[in-house]
């Protein structure tokens, strides 16, 4: 091999490492921010000690809080898919809707509440825990409607008992004591409220911006906000006072669905969307944030402010952490 052919293929090979170490290539993070990958395609998010608990595709993750570090899960836990939410319990048990169906982790031990409990088969889509003063259960959204647990007594409600969704996969209870319920099917969505005595039931003609329903919010007002959208349509909305207000992405949104809701502690509003980033909203002003921004994937699935402050957002791509919110310029 001569002189001239060895230094030909050396400079072939320091050009292929130039492009391959681009800095061009590697998106720069504004201050304070961090991203984790993996996980890929996170779902869920739910805080517990000094951990973040992350929940998607791929199953379930714990991330240290403090440093980003991911961190190797206890052994009793089973390798999960499609973990669609996480609850935290006022016991500090862990709670995952997955598409096995329901499962907890109480520091110790992993339980297949499905089975446990005799829960309806299949997956399970949403859950959440009503106020201690209200009487504290467990609701579990899944393909057929809902379960509310206490102890052992299990209450399931479908299309049949009033509910007019065929699944749930939000819901939340609001200062007044009404139970909402949420559905994103593609064909037959909308948005169900039980308030103790009738149902209640609400679609695009009574003011929602799209029959698919993505996220609840029950903001530090006592306000509910409604995400909605599929393919194109879409926006949030707000009930307050009795009286439907619509914001869109004329009015500042990133993309025309949205697809999770978030308020911070400092008040400010966050819609992500399902293809264009997130909008940041505080009074008057707002932002809007994408992947070139700092974003590490475009469709914004869950929303978290942490013990610390820190704000966790997770996407389609992995996990970013935004060490102090108020470094967003608004």
């Amino acid at each position: 091999m001569t002189r001239t052919y060895r230094m030909g293929i050396l400079l072939i090979l320091y050009a292929v490492l130039l492009v391959g170490c681009n800095p061009a290539d590697k998106k720069t993070l504004p201050q304070g921010w961090m991203r984790i990958v993996p996980p890929e395609d996170v779902n869920a998010l739910a805080e517990q000690g000094e951990y973040i608990w992350a929940g998607g595709r791929d199953g379930l993750f714990l991330v240290r809080r403090e440093s980003g570090e991911l961190m190797e899960l206890p052994a009793c836990i089973p390798k999960l898919a499609y973990v669609r939410d996480l609850l935290v319990d006022a016991d500090n048990i862990l709670h995952v809707a997955h598409a096995g169906g329901l499962g907890s982790f109480d520091g110790a031990a992993w339980s297949d509440d499905t089975t446990r409990l005799g829960l309806p088969p299949g997956p399970a889509t949403a859950l959440y825990q009503s106020p201690e003063k209200s009487d504290g259960a467990l609701w579990v959204g899944n393909e057929m409607g809902v379960c509310s647990v206490q102890g052992q007594e299990i209450r399931c409600l479908g299309r049949k008992d009033g509910l007019g969704l065929d699944s749930v996969d939000a819901m939340l209870m609001d200062y007044a004591g009404r139970m909402w319920f949420a559905s994103a099917s593609q064909i037959r969505g909308g948005l169900s409220m039980y308030d103790g005595r009738a149902w209640h039931h609400f679609h695009v003609e009574e003011g929602l911006p799209h029959n698919r329903v993505n996220a609840l919010l029950l903001d530090n007002a006592g306000a509910l906000h409604v995400a909605t959208g599929f393919a194109e349509n879409g926006g949030a909305c707000t009930l307050r006072d009795k009286t439907w207000s619509a914001l869109r992405q004329d009015d500042g949104l990133a993309g025309a669905v949205v697809r999770s809701l978030y308020q911070d502690k400092q008040g400010r509003m966050y819609y992500g969307s399902e293809f264009n980033g997130m909008a940041v909203f505080m009074g008057d002003k707002h932002l809007i944030l994408r992947p070139e921004n700092g974003l590490v994937g475009a469709e914004v699935k869950e929303m978290l402010q942490d013990a610390q402050g820190a704000l966790w957002l997770a996407t389609n791509k992995g996990l970013n952490k935004v060490h102090d919110p108020a470094d967003l310029e608004l």
